[in-house]
């Protein structure tokens, strides 16, 4: 018995007994990556078996021709519904032998679905194809340009801008593709001539509040604070100017400073002699018409650039007294 705890006791057993645990743990972690594995893999074969015969049962009404339409609105239904698999394995299935115009319009609307979907790279290359054979098809070339902005390819991007700019005469895109590189940089000096260049004034002025207040302070205009005033409503106290007189109006809205006793923005002359009410915003695009709760560089809906306009909406103070945004 003595023996036995002596060797216990000794460090090379304790190791051995260590590793043994290591060897033990691991077999079993093995073990049980190899049943998921298999359990994965028949998931994926009854799920690939399932989508085989959907396919097989797609072919067999392929080769009725009068099915394509009815195929065609079967898709098109799906991909309303947001079943973009079975949308896309019909619009697939239905290129084999379409004429070049509908195969080109069975490949916008199958990338258009991946773009959807959230596969922005294989909605990226079919896009591409599209252009290989057209290449001034401004559907096709704004929707790449979308695609290009939400992988930050901005050189892409720029290059497909000035394509639109070519065909359309849109001088925006470019521009704002201009303010995506110099926002990406944090390049100020840049930043301050787009501003100058009277585009993009208010997501520069955004970006600027946050890398170089001194300077948005510096270039915010009169004319300026209704345009951003969502921004200045959220700053805290301690970081207000009231070097303006439409600045002197709103923080006196705000509560913050007593120095307008009245203004020509009904909103704020509300406020002025109403201090128990607040302002909340909402967000229109001038293009669409269609309101967000959040704010946009570009509309969510229409995909329209420098189209976004803020609405002050009066509303009852909260009772908890909430801090600015900080920038």
């Amino acid at each position: 018995m003595g023996e036995f705890l002596l060797q216990y006791r000794d460090p090379l057993f304790g190791l051995i007994v260590f590793f043994a645990l290591i060897f033990i743990i691991s077999s079993i972690s093995y073990w049980w990556a190899i049943q998921k594995a298999k359990k994965e893999k028949k998931r994926l074969g009854r799920f690939f078996k399932r989508f085989d015969q959907k396919n097989s049962d797609i072919q067999v009404m392929l080769q009725n021709p009068s099915s394509s339409e009815a195929l065609k609105l079967l898709a098109d239904s799906f991909a309303k519904n947001g079943d973009y698999e079975e949308a896309i394995a019909i619009y697939t299935y239905l290129q084999k032998d379409a004429s070049a115009s509908e195969r080109i319009e069975l490949l916008k609307k199958t990338a258009d679905l991946y773009k959807k979907a959230g596969f922005l790279e294989r909605s990226k290359e079919i896009y591409e194809e599209i252009l290989g054979f057209f290449p001034r098809h401004k559907d096709v070339l704004r929707s790449l340009l979308i695609v290009y902005e939400k992988l930050g390819d901005y050189d892409g991007m720029h290059d497909v801008a000035v394509a639109l700019e070519e065909l359309e005469g849109n001088e925006k895109e470019p521009i704002y593709v201009e303010f995506l590189k110099a926002s990406a940089k944090g390049d100020v000096k840049k930043l301050k001539k787009l501003y100058e260049q009277g585009f993009c004034r208010r997501p520069v002025l955004e970006k600027l509040f946050f890398v170089d207040p001194k300077l948005a302070w510096k270039l915010l205009s009169d004319e300026m604070v209704l345009e951003i005033v969502d921004i200045l409503w959220m700053f805290p106290k301690e970081q207000i100017h009231t070097h303006l007189p439409k600045l002197k109006e709103l923080y006196s809205a705000k509560g913050y400073i007593n120095e307008a006793d009245r203004s020509d923005v009904f909103e704020f002359d509300l406020l002025i002699h109403y201090p128990k009410a607040d302002l909340e915003f909402e967000y229109i695009c001038k293009e669409c018409k269609k309101r967000f709760p959040l704010s946009f560089s570009r509309c969510p809906s229409c995909y329209a650039v420098g189209s976004l306009e803020v609405e002050m909406l009066v509303s009852k103070k909260r009772e908890l007294n909430e801090k600015g945004l900080s920038f």
